[in-house]
């Protein structure tokens, strides 16, 4: 009895969706929308793991090919496991260098899922764009100001203009 009501149930769970016409996916992927901060930017809050081999710019040698076919992929996966092998002993400063091993990195051994060339997309060489003349001229800007603020004795421009704990005056010690 219980069995007959059981499997009764099932076929009218499994049932419903074609009698609405649509399944949960596919009002999932119609009704999504990218959630938004409060002034209306793209929220952006999350993890980030870069593990993956697939690099941050599409290396120069690729040009636009924007995929890897899967031969591709997997030549470029072995040849760059084996330039970052960290785990190769060789003894001397060499092995002191190579002191954490791979399990200690975060840095994937698989290029991405869809195996694109690049993490970036656009634009479509897959690589960081220059600095528009505008820019240029805001960050010379801020290094000629950080110039002028360290003309004064014991100021290092790596800090900024800001005097380091063992430039400061030794009057109360």
């Amino acid at each position: 009895m219980t069995h007959r009501y059981f499997l009764k149930a099932l076929l009218g769970i499994s049932i419903l969706p074609a009698l609405f016409g649509q399944t949960q996916a596919s009002q999932t992927q119609t009704s999504w929308t990218a959630p938004r901060t409060q002034d209306g930017h793209p929220d952006m809050e999350g993890i980030w793991t870069n593990k993956t081999i697939t690099p941050l710019e599409r290396p120069a040698a690729l040009g636009n090919k924007a995929f890897y076919t899967p031969e591709e992929a997997k030549a470029f996966a072995q040849t760059t496991l084996q330039r970052t092998d960290k785990d190769q002993r060789g003894g001397g400063v060499r092995d002191v260098l190579n002191a954490y091993n791979a399990f200690w990195w975060d840095s994937g051994t698989k290029v991405l899922p869809n195996m694109r060339t690049s993490i970036i997309t656009d634009p479509p060489d897959g690589r960081i764009p220059p600095l528009t003349p505008h820019r240029q001229a805001q960050l010379q800007e801020q290094a000629e100001a950080v110039k002028v603020r360290c003309q004064r004795p014991g100021c290092a421009i790596a800090n900024s203009g800001q005097m380091s704990p063992a430039d400061k005056p030794k009057i109360w010690t």
